[in-house]
């Protein structure tokens, strides 16, 4: 049985919390910051259906990427400051104005290979605000997550066979891409 499977059986188990389950798996998957919540994205879309599911999962990433903002603010402000010099977009961000960095946050997020722990950590060990970052991250992931969306609807949708053929191929392109940036 696969996580995405875990995942739907825990909020076919317990329905009437389901809705917490998912913001606390995406809060899991914020705070981790390289783990893709396409798998949360997917259970959210086949328990509560399309338009809510999306619904639940721009929640969902709004709660963790505040948390983790939150956490890594905490945790890690004044201890990883210093390595920013190695990431000249990181340390812009960090190193902007609110407006600035609202803006940075939210073209980021439109991108999506960018991963969303570093957008969170550099925003986070910057002086962006709270309030600033989530309004500025939600905003910036509701086209990529409508667009992942409807790729796991359209995934779910189809047959058996053409879902593998599609995995096949998205791990045959993952391979390329991994060999050619290395």
């Amino acid at each position: 049985m696969n996580w995405w499977q875990h995942v739907l059986d825990l909020m076919q188990q317990y329905p009437q919390w389901a809705l917490l389950i998912s913001i606390a798996i995406n809060t899991v998957v914020a705070i981790a910051g390289l783990v893709p919540s396409v798998f949360v994205t997917a259970a959210n879309i086949y328990f509560f259906g399309f338009t809510n599911g999306v619904l639940v999962s721009i929640a969902g990433e709004s709660v963790g990427a505040a948390i983790s903002f939150i956490l890594y603010r905490y945790f890690f402000r004044h201890k990883m400051q210093h390595l920013l010099a190695r990431y000249p977009q990181a340390q812009k961000l960090a190193n902007s104005s609110q407006k600035q960095s609202a803006l940075l946050v939210l073209g980021l997020r439109l991108m999506p290979f960018v991963p969303s722990g570093i957008i969170t950590f550099a925003a986070a060990i910057g002086s962006m605000h709270l309030l600033n970052f989530v309004l500025s991250s939600t905003i910036g992931k509701i086209p990529a997550l409508l667009v992942e969306a409807a790729l796991v609807q359209g995934f779910l949708e189809a047959s058996w066979p053409l879902q593998i053929t599609m995995v096949a191929l998205g791990g045959i392109l993952l391979f390329f891409f991994l060999k050619k940036n290395r």
